[in-house]
């Protein structure tokens, strides 16, 4: 997954009022770069330090990124970020 791709995603998320705007120049880009990295390296890591968790933590680590951008229908909607990403929801609390 490029990180092109992953901002592309975000995109489309600001468009369904998931995600906030940005709130200053290249902010997206930024985290999209985290979540490239993330991604990208995870399971050299992992074998590298003998850690067996797998996609699913994955997940959880990329909607744990994303969750302070979400709007209250990206933590709570129908289609909220851990629904798309399928990994357990957080209890809402706000």
């Amino acid at each position: 997954m490029e990180v092109q791709v992953i901002e592309n995603m975000i995109s489309y998320g600001i468009e369904e009022q998931v995600f906030i705007p940005e709130q200053f120049e290249q902010q997206y880009h930024r985290v999209a770069n985290t979540i490239w990295q993330t991604v990208h390296f995870w399971f050299a890591r992992n074998a590298i330090l003998g850690y067996e968790e797998d996609q699913m933590t994955v997940a959880q680590y990329v909607a744990s990124m994303l969750f302070p951008y979400c709007t209250r229908e990206g933590r709570y909607g129908d289609n909220n970020i851990y629904k798309v990403l399928g990994v357990k929801e957080p209890v809402q609390t706000d």
